[in-house]
């Protein structure tokens, strides 16, 4: 059997989830207390996960426009993501070198390629479209060069080239008559 559990709603939820992971992990190191992969790996460890996750640097983070008029927070399912593959990579290098587990959080959490690739791209990319929809939504088309939809900028470029192509062609010599 398989269990399916809902991703956390909030951050209350995210933080009880993690909680239970170290309640968890505190019972398996008990059960294997010599092992070297569970050494230093306390409520501690995973407090200063969730308090990292939930900190100003993941959930408490802001963008903001260069007018400073927007502000654009990470989206839930960014953060969930980024707190998914921190645990993920602190479980490798755990499995995978002499490192212990709490330790191996530790690095995965000051990871600058993971935190990039899983948070400051996303969270980037997301709130240039979320910028580039409030200025189309928000422009009036008034000017030539700020179509209000695709279909004028569409017809903007076509008479353009239109123009372009017509003056190209009367400039050529024409051709002698058959």
């Amino acid at each position: 059997l398989r269990a399916h559990v809902l991703l956390p709603e909030n951050a209350e939820k995210l933080r009880m989830r993690i909680k239970m992971y170290g309640v968890s992990w505190e019972l398996i190191r008990l059960k294997y207390p010599t092992k070297p992969v569970l050494m230093k790996l306390t409520a501690d460890s995973w407090r200063d996960h969730v308090d990292w996750v939930l900190g100003p640097k993941v959930y408490g983070a802001v963008v903001r426009s260069s007018d400073g008029k927007m502000e654009y927070r990470p989206a839930w399912l960014t953060i969930l993501e980024l707190e998914y593959q921190v645990r993920k990579q602190a479980m490798f290098i755990a499995n995978t070198t002499t490192t212990s587990l709490a330790d191996a959080l530790v690095l995965a959490r000051s990871d600058d390629a993971l935190f990039q690739r899983f948070f400051t791209t996303p969270t980037a990319l997301a709130a240039g479209a979320e910028a580039a929809a409030a200025a189309s939504a928000g422009s009036s088309g008034s000017g030539p060069t700020q179509p209000s939809s695709h279909e004028s900028f569409l017809s903007q470029i076509t008479s353009t080239v239109t123009r372009i192509v017509k003056a190209e062609l009367g400039k050529r010599p024409s051709s002698p008559a058959d």
